[in-house]
């Protein structure tokens, strides 16, 4: 028994092999060639069928990574987790046009440093993770392959062709893209019927994908740990800024009598966007293909602080060479965020009198023109990879967001292989929650109605995302939270509500009803209550006059010459409110808006006519201007409010030429008694001063919004600014009101709503 069963071991055993090396022979047999060989063999490429597939699959493959150059990375960043915003300081990328670029360094909504860069493969390299750009290629492949195919329909007249389902797999290697594929065809020929069976294409093109990442992250790394664009910026606003510049300077003193110089905030801003930071266009890369140094020390008397900035221009991002890269920064003209001094109106707080008694006398004084800039803005970086493939140059692009804070860029440690979770696992898991019923009704505070689709979400230290409601009551559980917790209702288009909740293990069921004001749209007239309405006011008062109805009546529209900076912010009873008015400013004007695009454009085609920049440049530089919406900083605002109290800050500037002429006037050097002067009197000289602007008012108060004006038929609200009259000679020049002097008139400011 035991040497019979010896032989049928053996026997079995053979059997096995036979089977498993006729399985071997039958894939192979079908396959034409190993799966592991990088390319087509060469008999394959001569038919016709084959060569058309092999040739379909790497075009497609190139018109995917041309996608994914256009959106760093992203064939359709849609799907992937980030936010979408026409302001690219509140996403997680830039629309330039309808085409959105992710920022690869960025702050995002919570403050803190980001990145949006994607992983360069599944699995097997450095940079590997889901969503990888090889799952993205393969995947795109899988979708738009066959709009290349089309059933084979060039074919019809000479092969029957039967094909199986398409598979692929994509490697992104050192110089070059494979491209696996299994795709199982069986071609006749209907010359002399002969079959040819094919199962794996095998492909490759030779476009360096690899390295463009690569230099790519190197430029991203560079900007997180050396700043190197806002130093650059702080450079230009440094060497453009002053006294006499449309910049209010970093840091100067000035002497000086009542001369007090200022600035408007969004003029500066005008003046970064369209001037500064077009400066962003001279950074260069030494280690590119397109390195080209500016040397200036070859010229008689070349100033060497000017060549010190043409060499800050230009940086290094490691020890290669990527001579076949070019690379080229520039700001795609969209919205920025500047804050100076967090004012509307710029001037210097500081004042030192001098101690001298001809200058206290002539009201001569230091100021201290030191101003600290907070400015964040976008940068696109456009790598360029000439005759990538089949004489066609492949662009790669991706966004990094500039901040600067105080005159100095925003830094911190950051590591771009490390892409932090949104929230803690043990806070947001739905395992996680709490085993006690919530039920929470939100409604509208006006009609009491339940309201659909408000976002729930619960914070505790992080925030959680619980549901959304319906008509009916909405029930839930909660994480755990011993403390801080709280409950926020969301809604686009509402006021969010708040409630202070903390979660205890306990297993009592809570109820909560919470109320949301809708916000209604308003449109904005502002009017003046100038120095004639005030000498009405300040005769005595009858308790029979509604005085307050008397000065708006004697309210007047803006002058020609005159404009306001009014903000206004609704002030929240919880810090997780969200902002009303969401922009909650308007720079007033009497008049038509006026057109930037105009200027812009023409000041493109003249850098163009100078040889500043391509035709490509400018035909990209013009397209990105005219898909953009421009800022029209002098139109007629509206807000969208809600009831609540308002802090409301106003500043009025007179903007025309003003000429204090000169005076003279004769003072006492010495002692004097009875009104006579013990020593030879002398001439003081208050010399002629000239002015394009003047503040001549404003608005500072706290005023209230009351639900009966926000929920009726009157569309419009009227604000009011105080203003004084433009100074004509230096005793009004001297004794020219301030708002202080009419802080008893607070009242006077609170809005009033008409049809």
């Amino acid at each position: 028994m035991h040497k019979k069963a010896v032989i049928s071991y053996y026997i079995i055993l053979g059997v096995s092999l036979l089977l498993i090396f006729a399985i071997i022979f039958s894939f192979t047999s079908r396959t034409g060639y190993e799966f592991s060989k990088d390319v087509l063999p060469d008999r394959f490429k001569k038919h016709p069928v084959i060569s058309f597939v092999d040739e379909c699959v790497k075009e497609i493959t190139f018109q995917g990574i041309q996608r994914m150059g256009a959106h760093a990375g992203y064939i359709n960043p849609g799907l992937a987790d980030m936010s979408f915003s026409p302001n690219p300081i509140e996403g997680s990328g830039v629309f330039v046009g309808d085409v959105f670029i992710p920022y690869w360094y960025y702050l995002n909504e919570k403050d803190r440093f980001d990145s949006e860069m994607p992983f360069l493969c599944k699995e097997g390299c450095k940079n590997e993770g889901l969503n990888s750009m090889e799952e993205q290629l393969s995947l795109y492949i899988d979708e738009n392959l066959e709009r290349c195919i089309i059933d084979f329909k060039g074919f019809e007249n000479s092969y029957d062709i039967e094909e199986e389902p398409f598979l692929n797999e994509v490697i992104i290697r050192d110089n070059d893209v494979l491209i696996k594929v299994v795709y199982p065809l069986i071609i006749t020929s209907k010359a002399d019927s002969s079959i040819e069976e094919i199962r794996n294409f095998n492909t490759k093109i030779p476009v360096p994908l690899k390295e463009i990442y690569t230099f790519s992250k190197k430029i991203t790394e560079t900007e997180t740990q050396n700043s190197f664009i806002e130093n650059h910026i702080l450079n230009m606003i440094a060497l453009y800024s002053g006294m006499g510049s449309d910049l209010p300077p970093m840091s100067e003193l000035k002497i000086g009598s009542n001369d007090l110089k200022f600035w408007i905030r969004t003029s500066v801003e005008e003046t970064i966007k369209y001037e500064i930071l077009d400066f962003v266009r001279l950074l260069q890369v030494v280690n590119s293909g397109n390195f080209n140094p500016i040397y200036l020390m070859d010229r008689e008397g070349a100033n060497k602080v000017i060549q010190g900035v043409y060499n800050s221009m230009s940086f290094r991002v490691d020890e290669k060479d990527y001579d076949n890269l070019e690379v080229s920064f520039i700001y795609p003209s969209s919205h920025i965020e500047l804050s100076i001094e967090d004012s509307e109106l710029i001037f210097p707080e500081n004042k030192m009198p001098m101690s001298n008694f001809v200058f206290d006398l002539l009201q001569f004084s230091m100021y201290d023109y030191s101003f600290d800039y907070d400015l964040a803005f976008p940068v696109i970086v456009t790598v360029v990879r000439r005759d990538a493939y089949m004489n066609r140059d492949l662009s790669f692009r991706f966004a990094l967001e500039a901040n600067i804070r105080n005159n100095l860029p925003l830094t911190t440690e950051f590591d771009l292989d490390a892409k932090p979770s949104t929230y803690l696992p043990s806070f947001s898991n739905i395992e996680q929650r709490v085993n006690k019923t919530i039920i929470i009704t939100v409604i509208n505070n006006m009609t009491e109605e339940p309201i659909n689709n408000v976002n729930i979400y619960y914070t505790c230290g992080n925030e959680a995302y619980i549901g959304k409601t319906s008509s009916s009551n909405f029930t839930t559980k909660l994480p755990f939270c011993m403390f801080g917790g709280k409950i926020i209702a969301k809604k686009k288009g509402y006021l969010t509500d708040v409630i202070d909740f903390n979660n205890y293990d306990d297993n009592i069921s809570q109820k909560f009803t919470m109320g949301m004001y809708q916000l209604v749209n308003k449109k904005i007239e502002i009017r003046k209550i100038d120095e004639a309405s005030f000498k009405i006011l300040s005769k005595p008062k009858s308790p029979l006059i509604d005085w307050k109805q008397i000065a708006y009546t004697n309210s007047k529209p803006l002058g020609d010459n005159e404009r306001v900076i009014l903000t206004i912010n609704r002030q929240k009873s919880n810090i997780d409110e969200n902002n009303i008015p969401l922009m909650g400013f308007i720079d007033y004007k009497k008049g038509d808006a006026y057109d930037y695009t105009k200027s812009i454009i023409e000041d493109i085609e003249k850098q163009f006519a100078e040889g500043e920049i391509t035709k490509e440049e400018k035909e990209t530089m013009i397209t990105e201007i005219t898909d953009t919406p421009q800022p029209k900083p002098f139109e007629v605002n509206e807000f969208d409010l809600v009831p609540g109290d308002y802090d409301i800050q106003a500043h009025v500037i007179y903007e025309d030429n003003i000429t204090i002429p000169e005076k003279r006037e004769e003072f006492c050097p010495c002692t004097e008694i009875l009104g006579i002067c013990l020593c030879e009197m002398e001439e003081i000289i208050y010399p002629e001063q000239s002015l394009d602007a003047f503040p001549i008012g404003g608005a500072d108060a706290l005023v209230t919004i009351k639900e009966k004006d926000i929920y009726s038929d009157k569309d419009k609200v009227i604000f009011y600014v105080f203003t004084f009259d433009v100074p004509k000679t230096w005793d009004d020049f001297q004794n020219f009101k301030q708002m202080e002097d009419y802080k008893d008139y607070d009242y006077l400011l609170n809005p009033t709503f008409i049809k």
